[in-house]
């Protein structure tokens, strides 16, 4: 982490510029058991939380030809009226996690939960200033207790379901 600081400036300074250094990490998801991409519906809602400058996204990516959704449940800090770009480690619902509890692959059909050991998301949001809409591109790997990949690598727009309060 201190070579990131020493980037953004002499000695940690801020120099006024955003560090996008971000968007170089590659995830790879190219040994994926399970890949949500193609022909998912992609959609999010907004779960309040008692700290007024977190941000707490549910996003979920279903493939309805396997009755299989994956869930990924992002914090980032509240600065925008859309998904946080940047890259979510796995934690415990602190700022850019996905939390370990909340994010699982979920089989509508065997009514079963598939839950995580580890995962990281990357999301790039592309915000249309004219219509307002945000396309994304979100990829994600997660692992599983046995080793399963579970990736995703999805790019469209994500419909709103509402809040949870």
């Amino acid at each position: 982490e201190d070579e990131n600081s020493e980037e953004n400036g002499e000695n940690g300074e801020d120099n006024g510029e955003e560090d996008n250094s971000w968007m170089d990490e590659v995830i790879d998801i190219s040994d994926a058991d399970c890949l949500y991409s193609e022909g998912v519906e992609a959609r999010v809602s907004f779960v309040a939380t008692n700290d007024p400058t977190l941000r707490n996204d549910y996003i979920s990516l279903t493939d309805y030809k396997t009755n299989l959704t994956l869930y990924m449940d992002l914090y980032s800090p509240d600065e925008q009226d859309y998904i946080t770009p940047g890259i979510y480690t796995f934690g415990d619902g602190e700022p850019m996690t996905v939390h370990r509890e909340w994010s699982y692959v979920y089989d509508g059909v065997e009514e079963t939960f598939m839950r995580f050991t580890d995962g990281r998301v990357k999301v790039i949001a592309t915000p249309d200033e004219t219509t307002g809409e945000v396309v994304y591109h979100i990829t994600a790997r997660f692992v599983n207790a046995e080793g399963k990949v579970i990736g995703a690598d999805y790019e469209g727009t994500i419909t709103a379901n509402g809040s949870f309060e």
